[in-house]
């Protein structure tokens, strides 16, 4: 039994040491791997195509900067009439008004003008604003 024991710890020795100690044989594994050292054709120069340019000699443009945050106006969600307020009528008989900035208002029930679903989200509100919206809106 004993010896048993130690000629599979000494197979499991050999085995072990076996493959710790041989060396990868991927191409990928023995190259460096510092892009400095990385060499490669510039396609930029027209006059000599051969002529191999290291990562540092490369000129790269900057990277563009970031876009502008959007810009919300502040707007009133829920309009009374006033006034020289103006109104339409559509064909199907649904009364609207249009601000001077473009927003389109629909009548409600309580003859309270709502902003139009399409543009409550090109406008900053508050949460209270909103809850008299939804409330009011009938799309």
């Amino acid at each position: 039994m004993n010896r048993k024991f130690i000629l599979l710890m000494a197979g499991t020795m050999a085995l072990a040491t076996l493959f710790t100690s041989c060396q990868p044989s991927r191409v990928w594994a023995n190259k460096k791997k510092d892009p400095k050292e990385k060499k490669y054709k510039d396609k930029d120069d027209r006059d000599d195509r051969d002529r191999d340019v290291t990562y540092q000699e490369r000129r790269l443009p900057p990277p563009p900067p970031p876009a502008p945050a959007p810009r919300y106006d502040r707007v009133a969600l829920v309009v009374s009439p006033y006034p020289g307020f103006t109104m339409k009528q559509t064909n199907d008989g649904r009364f609207y008004h249009t601000s001077t900035r473009g927003y389109i208002y629909w009548k409600g029930y309580d003859n309270r003008f709502y902003i139009d679903s399409r543009d409550i989200k090109n406008v900053s509100y508050t949460r209270q604003d909103y809850e008299e919206w939804r409330r009011g809106y009938r799309g």
